[in-house]
C-alpha cells in the first residue's frame, strides 16, 4: 500500500475522525503526525492538508486509523503503509534552467519598456496637440479682434499649425490600431 492509495481509502470511506501515526501500530514507537475531526476542519481541507504532509515524510511504516461515529460503538478501520524513500519536496526539486529564467526575465523587461515608451509617446504627442490647439486658438483670437496689423500673422500661423495637423492626425491613428483588441 501506498501513501497515495491512504488518501484514496480516507475519501472512500468518509471517517469522522482519522488519525496518521508514524511507526508500528500499537507499538511502543508510535508518533502522531496528522489527524482530523469532523467538528474541526472539512473533509477537503484535512485532504488536502494530508497531502502535504505525506510529500514532507520521511521513510518509514506509517498507519492510518479513522472511525465512523462518535462513541465507544464507532466503527474503526486501519490503514497500514510504508513510504520507502522520501518524496520529492521543494527544496529537493531539479533547479528550473537558469537560461529559461533569463530569457523569462529579458521578456518581461523587454515588454515592461515598450510599455514605458508607448507612454512616453502617447504624453509627447497629446502636448504637442495642446502646443497646437493653443496656437490655433491664439491666431482665432488675433483675427478676430480689431487689429488688422496682426492678422497676415495669424493666417501665417494658422497655415503653419494646418500643415503639421496630418502628421499628429496620422500618429493619433496608430496609437488608435494600438488600443484596439
Amino acid at each position: 500500500m501506498t501513501a497515495d492509495n491512504a488518501i484514496l481509502w480516507l475519501q472512500a470511506e468518509r471517517f469522522n475522525q482519522w488519525r496518521l501515526i508514524r511507526g508500528d501500530a500499537g507499538g511502543e514507537r508510535e508518533e502522531k503526525v496528522s489527524e482530523y475531526s469532523a467538528d474541526e476542519e472539512s473533509e477537503a481541507e484535512a485532504v488536502e492538508r494530508l497531502r502535504n504532509v505525506l510529500q514532507l515524510l520521511q521513510p518509514g511504516r506509517y498507519t492510518l486509523r479513522g472511525t465512523v461515529g462518535r462513541h465507544k460503538q464507532a466503527a474503526a478501520s486501519t490503514f497500514r503503509f510504508e513510504i520507502t524513500r522520501q518524496t520529492v519536496t521543494p527544496m529537493h526539486q531539479p533547479q528550473i534552467d537558469q537560461n529559461e529564467m533569463f530569457e523569462r526575465a529579458m521578456k518581461l523587461a523587454r515588454e515592461e519598456l515598450a510599455v514605458e515608451t508607448f507612454k512616453k509617446e502617447v504624453l509627447t504627442r497629446l502636448d504637442n496637440l495642446e502646443k497646437k490647439v493653443a496656437e490655433i486658438s491664439e491666431a482665432v483670437l488675433d483675427l478676430n479682434d480689431d487689429d488688422e496689423d496682426n492678422d497676415s500673422g495669424a493666417i501665417t500661423k494658422l497655415t503653419n499649425v494646418a500643415a503639421q495637423l496630418p502628421t499628429l492626425a496620422k500618429g493619433f491613428e496608430t496609437m488608435r490600431g494600438l488600443f484596439k483588441t
